[in-house]
C-alpha cells in the first residue's frame, strides 16, 4: 500500500478486492502521541480505496475500540475482511480491554454492507475468549 498520513503512524494492512475497487485497511494512531511505541494502544483503523494499488483515496477512519466496557474497549488489532455467500462483508479482529490491561486478545467479528461503516455482530461482537488452562500464557 502507497499511503502515508501527515499526521499518523501507519502499519498492519490488509485489502479486499470488490469488482473494480481495492479496499485497504490498516492500523492508524495520531503522531499528537509522541512516543511511535504508544500508537498500539492508540489505535483505530483506516480506509482506503484505490483502482490500480498505486493510488489512494484515504475515507479516514472505520472502526474503533468499542465505547467501554467491554472486552474490545482498550485496542482494536489487525483484522481480515471476507465476503460471505450472502453478499455481507465480515471482519474478523482481534482486541483488548481496558479490565485486562491490553494483556489477553480475543477475536471478534463485524459485518458492513458498504465495506466503511461496521457493525458487532450480536451483543458485543466477541467471537473467541480466552478460556481454559492456556489462557494464562
Amino acid at each position: 500500500m502507497v499511503l502515508a498520513l501527515k499526521d499518523h503512524f501507519v502499519w498492519d494492512s490488509w485489502y479486499v478486492h470488490d469488482g473494480d475497487v481495492w479496499h485497504g485497511y490498516y492500523l492508524k494512531a495520531p503522531r499528537s502521541i509522541g512516543d511511535p511505541k504508544l500508537r498500539h494502544f492508540n489505535v483505530s483503523y483506516g480506509h482506503a480505496t484505490s483502482t490500480d494499488l498505486t493510488n489512494w483515496t484515504h475515507l479516514g477512519t472505520t472502526f474503533e475500540p468499542a465505547k467501554g466496557p467491554a472486552w474490545d474497549d482498550y485496542t482494536t488489532w489487525t483484522g481480515s475482511t471476507v465476503r460471505g455467500d450472502d453478499g455481507m462483508w465480515h471482519l474478523y479482529y482481534t482486541g483488548t480491554c481496558k479490565a485486562d490491561k491490553g494483556m489477553k486478545q480475543r477475536i471478534g467479528h463485524a459485518t458492513s454492507t458498504d465495506l466503511h461503516n461496521w457493525t458487532r455482530v450480536g451483543e458485543d461482537g466477541l467471537v473467541l475468549d480466552l478460556e481454559g488452562p492456556n489462557a494464562q500464557h
